[in-house]
């Protein structure tokens, strides 16, 4: 059982790494383009603009939202690997003794 949780970390791990690594790229495309910083001379109130657009907030909520959904999945999957333990594993009696133990 130790193996099947490690699995399902290490899959947690790299998805929520490519995640936020598509998020990145896409907030920082954002910011890039916005922004005209190669005089060195840039206007705070056009960062702050930036940072007040649809284009800003749109892939961001959109990146929320996606981490949320997946959260939600391996909520699920993590519970599922004791449920299904305990549910077949022969020392605690299995399925006929659920309506004793609850």
């Amino acid at each position: 059982m130790l193996g099947a949780f490690v699995i399902l970390g290490l899959m947690l791990y790299v998805g929520v790494l490519v995640l936020y690594f598509i998020g990145g790229i896409t907030v920082f495309g954002t910011l890039m383009s916005a922004v005209d910083i190669s005089g060195g001379n840039t206007n705070p109130d056009d960062v702050v603009a930036m940072f007040a657009s649809p284009a800003f907030f749109i892939p961001l909520a959109v990146l929320y939202v996606a981490l949320l959904i997946y959260q939600g999945f391996w909520q699920y999957a993590w519970a599922g690997i004791p449920s299904l333990a305990a549910k077949t594993d022969p020392r605690t009696g299995g399925m006929h003794d659920a309506a004793e133990a609850f």
